[in-house]
């Protein structure tokens, strides 16, 4: 990863809330995001935009996972850039349509 935030810096997940309650593991799947395997990444953004933007809200978790999201666009050598701007889209405008 880049300099710049990780899916920890200084957030406390588990004081946040997605669309099914704790996000305590969020970071997880973030960090998943920039796994090897496409399946795993492509699950992690499934998982992602079920729990940060669920039917047109948004949670207090979807603020904070904007952070990691815009450093994996930012980053050239990240996969499926696109596919990171695509959920941090939802995030913004609260659309499920990933």
């Amino acid at each position: 990863m880049p300099e710049g935030r990780d899916a920890q810096s200084g957030v406390d997940w588990a004081s946040l809330v997605d669309a099914y309650g704790a996000a305590s593991d969020l970071p997880e799947f973030l960090h998943a995001l920039r796994a090897d395997a496409e399946a795993i990444r492509r699950g992690a953004y499934q998982v992602l935009v079920r729990r940060l933007v669920r039917q047109g809200s948004r949670f207090d978790a979807s603020a904070a996972a904007a952070g990691p999201l815009i450093d994996l666009v930012a980053d050239p050598q990240a996969p499926d850039r696109f596919a990171a701007c695509q959920l941090l889209q939802a995030i913004a405008i609260g659309g499920e349509r990933y």
